[in-house]
Formats: structure tokens, C-alpha cells, sequence
């Protein structure tokens, strides 16, 4: 997905030249971007940028100092393929950019930008597209970036929504974490070390996944993962429970029964995963397609 990449770096550019400071005001959506996203089958990824800064260091390649601007990232995907693991080249996007983006100077800024024209929506906005490509963006307020490789005037009006998809409580634990990945009603998804087949995510209402690290970046995910049914629920607590044994074994480390009983455990639909230490390759994988993804 270097389309969408190149578009954030795009739109942190215009804002660096044209703006030297955040102008005040207020956001008009009720609730946060956040919980504007998603929808059955749609997966939405939110980066705390001070938290990732390394990630999205990473993304802006030779202008990282530019991530200092960005506050957080959220991206709905909904992917056109059932793929598993989730395949990141066959996907549509929109997101929302937050940081300090003064609106009329970045919308000002993007006229000149080379490679967008511009385009108006039915209610007479001006937003932007590539020329040669997909993207379309605007600055939405005095803090957010709508982006979008899909219809600009739709992911506008989720922006716009009064109905929420996500929940506050979940919405609250998403934006707590560094990296945070949820679905609803999903057909794929990640692949994060819990060796699941596709199956279990077909027979799941929710899935939610929580990265978090210390300071030697050593991560690990909380997950909670709510099934359709008390038999499918019960199936996956002992599947991830037995997997993470096996994984424990093959690495020669010890078995500590009573860690995992903290570890695993079982709440009516809901298959909870705590603090389960993420390993390098997994985590590599996953940032790999993060960096794809923006």
C-alpha cells in the first residue's frame, strides 16, 4: 500500500510549509474518529503515533521528524478478498490523520501540491484525488486528515456519522494501547503467533487486539475474542490455551500452569488473552504490514 503512504507524507508536507502553528477550534463530530469506523467484515487499526513513533518514523522514511505533528492514526480496511492471513493488497481504505492540521491552510496548501486535482463533493466542499490514482484527502477540522482509496463523499459521511460502530468502552481501550486491531463479524485477519485457523475467526463476533510495550520494546498483546456461541467459545480457550503450551514447549521454556490460568481465561462468549509476550518475528510481520498499510 505505498499509494496511501505516499499520501500521508503528502499531506505532513503541505502542513509543514504552510502552517507554522495549529490554529484553535473544535472538532463537530460527536464522538471520537475512532468509533466512526468499522462495520461487519471491516478491520480498523488505530497507531498512537508518540508511542509508535519509531513505526511511523519509518513510514515517512527521510521526513520522520514530520510524525512529531501526528497525534494518533485510524484506518478502516474492509478487505475485498477472504484471504487468511489478511491480504493488505486488495483492500479498501479510509482513515482519519489527527495531529495539527490547521484546515483552510492545509486544503489552501494541497492546490499546490503536484500529482492532486482538485474536486468538488455534492455539497459543494472541495476535497482532493490523485490524478493518476485512487487517494482522495481533506483536512476535516483543525486536527484531522480524511483519507480515503475508496469514495471520498462516503468516508466523508462516516466521518460525519451521529451513529457510533464502535463502542465508547472499546473505542477507550483502543486508543489506550500503542496498537490496537479490531473486527467485527471478521472473515480474516492478522496472524499473531496464536496459530488460529480462519475457521475461528468466521465463527466470532468480535475480535480484539491490544499491543502494548515497554521501554526495551519487548511487546505483548491483551486480546478478547467474543464467539457466536458458547461451544465455539469454549473450542478456542482451549485451542489458544493448548497452542501457546505447544509454542512454550518447542522453545524449551517452562510450563507455569498457574501463570496460565491468569493468562487464559473464559467469560461466557468471550475467550480472553492476556499479556501474551509477542515474539520478534510475529511482530516484525505485523509492522511490516502497518508499514504497508500507511
Amino acid at each position: 500500500m505505498k499509494r496511501y503512504r505516499q499520501l500521508v507524507t503528502v499531506g505532513i508536507v503541505a502542513i509543514l510549509l504552510f502552517a507554522s502553528c495549529a490554529t484553535g477550534g473544535s472538532r463537530r463530530v460527536e464522538h471520537r474518529p475512532i468509533q466512526l469506523m468499522g462495520g461487519p467484515n471491516a478491520m480498523v487499526i488505530s497507531v498512537d503515533a508518540e508511542r509508535e513513533a519509531q513505526l511511523l518514523e519509518a513510514v515517512l522514511g527521510d521526513m520522520g521528524s514530520l510524525a512529531d505533528r501526528i497525534s494518533r492514526v485510524s484506518i478502516a480496511m474492509t478487505p475485498h478478498s477472504d484471504a487468511y492471513p489478511i491480504s493488505l493488497e486488495d483492500a479498501q481504505l479510509w482513515a482519519v490523520i489527527e495531529g495539527d492540521f490547521p484546515r483552510f491552510l492545509v486544503n489552501s496548501a494541497l492546490i499546490y501540491v503536484p500529482g492532486f486535482k482538485r474536486q468538488e463533493a455534492s455539497d459543494g466542499r472541495t476535497y482532493f484525488t490523485q490524478k493518476d490514482g485512487n487517494l482522495s484527502v481533506r483536512a476535516v477540522g483543525n486536527n484531522s486528515l480524511i483519507v480515503t482509496t475508496g469514495d471520498y463523499e462516503e468516508a466523508y459521511r462516516s466521518y460525519r456519522s451521529r451513529d457510533p460502530l464502535i463502542d465508547e468502552e472499546i473505542a477507550t481501550l483502543m486508543e489506550s494501547s500503542s496498537i490496537a486491531l479490531w473486527a467485527e463479524e471478521p472473515k480474516t485477519f492478522f496472524e499473531l503467533g496464536l496459530e488460529l485457523p480462519q475457521e475461528i475467526f468466521l465463527q466470532a463476533d468480535s475480535v480484539l487486539f491490544l499491543l502494548d510495550h515497554d521501554e526495551a520494546d519487548q511487546y505483548w498483546v491483551d486480546a478478547y475474542i467474543t464467539m457466536k456461541g458458547a461451544k465455539e467459545a469454549n473450542t478456542l480457550s482451549q485451542m489458544v490455551r493448548s497452542g501457546y503450551v505447544a509454542r512454550l514447549r518447542r522453545e524449551k521454556q517452562t510450563v507455569n500452569i498457574a501463570a496460565l490460568r491468569e493468562m487464559f481465561l473464559l467469560d461466557d462468549l468471550q475467550v480472553i488473552i492476556r499479556q501474551m509476550e509477542l515474539q520478534d518475528q510475529e511482530l516484525a510481520q505485523l509492522k511490516e504490514s502497518l508499514v504497508g498499510i500507511l
